[in-house]
């Protein structure tokens, strides 16, 4: 994993994140034990950070390629936990939403320098797209069918994949997010 580029162009300090874009939520994020839990935010849109060499690093300069707005590294030592997440901030265009966590995520992985040594192999790889806009009446199926797209083709898990409200973000990099359906059956 190309660390140093991201640490040196990508890297911002703290644990929050505002697009550009108004319609865009603010992400932020509490660690619940800053003992054992580490995360590091990883701007990679060089429209939101014009110093990001993400997009040059992957060769993603086709005319309209698009990228996610972040990366996320969280660790936790407690449980061995370490995952890597791209992550894409949207009001309600979650089709444009999950063509660009496809993108970001296709190019990761097939890049050689990508997780080629022993430690990077052992990250989860998860993908999201966060939106205040989710419980909009006539946007769930749209969001419905842009995760479905996303787990289609990349192939993850279900659980590795998810368009959440800012509020569960955090949940969902530790793993500990529970589905609506699930939270009614309780």
């Amino acid at each position: 994993m190309p660390f140093n580029m991201l640490v040196t162009s990508c890297y911002v300090q703290g644990t929050s994140f505002k697009d550009k874009d108004p319609n865009s939520p603010k992400v932020s994020i509490q660690l619940k034990d800053s003992n054992s839990e580490k995360i590091l935010f990883f701007v990679i849109d060089d429209e939101n950070n014009p110093k990001s060499k993400f997009r040059e690093f992957f060769n993603m300069k086709g005319s309209g390629e698009k990228i996610c707005d972040l990366l996320v590294y969280y660790s936790n030592d407690s449980n061995g936990q370490d995952s890597l997440i791209v992550a894409e901030t949207k009001g309600t265009d979650f089709e444009r939403a999950a063509n660009q966590i496809i993108n970001t995520y296709q190019k990761l992985i097939s890049n050689t320098g990508f997780c080629s040594n022993g430690y990077c192999k052992k990250l989860n790889l998860k993908v999201c797209c966060i939106s205040n806009r989710g419980r909009i009446v006539g946007i769930d199926d749209k969001k419905k069918k842009a995760k479905d797209k996303v787990i289609k083709t990349t192939k993850l898990n279900k659980k590795d994949c998810d368009f959440i409200e800012p509020t569960r973000f955090y949940s969902f990099i530790t793993g500990t997010s529970t589905s609506n359906k699930q939270k009614k059956k309780k």
